[in-house]
């Protein structure tokens, strides 16, 4: 573990880059996003990312059929200054994702702007068998720009 290096943290579900590996405590910091986590190392994982920090796929079988799995490298989707058609069909493939790959909290981030966005998201999101319940973050996690969702598992 060098700094510098990507890393995924299980525990976040998002990719992340080594600040500093701590020596002897098997631990590292590492900056996700704009925060900084001191984390156990058996929490990183060196997974293959596609280039451009994309998804990555890895095949999976049931019975006589396989498929590809689509990884996600964040649980939060930004789907901010997006008109509502693309922004829902980004947000169908994103719940695809963190379904398949058995997560069972995501965010999505559509801002408060007119409201629009937020009520076409939260419509398909309460007509969408996977989702066992949604709400607007807490006022100081973003509030009504931000739609926290339980998928079902």
């Amino acid at each position: 573990l060098a700094a510098g290096e990507r890393v995924f943290v299980n525990l976040l579900q998002s990719w992340g880059t080594v600040v500093e590996p701590v020596e002897g405590q098997g631990t590292a910091t590492v900056l996700v996003g704009e925060k900084r986590f001191t984390v156990p190392l058996k929490d990183l994982a060196h997974r293959a990312e596609a280039p451009g920090g994309g998804v990555v796929k890895r095949a999976a079988k049931r019975g006589r059929y396989s498929y590809a799995v689509p990884e996600i490298a964040t649980t939060t989707l930004d789907l901010r200054g997006q008109r509502a058609e693309a922004a829902l069909a980004e947000l169908e493939r994103f719940l695809d994702a963190a379904v398949l790959n058995g997560i069972a909290r995501v965010s999505i981030l559509h801002g408060k702007g007119t409201g629009r966005l937020a009520e076409a998201v939260q419509r398909v999101l309460g007509e969408d068998r996977r989702v066992s319940a949604f709400a607007f973050a807490p006022l100081e996690q973003g509030g009504a720009g931000i739609t926290e969702v339980t998928l079902s598992t």
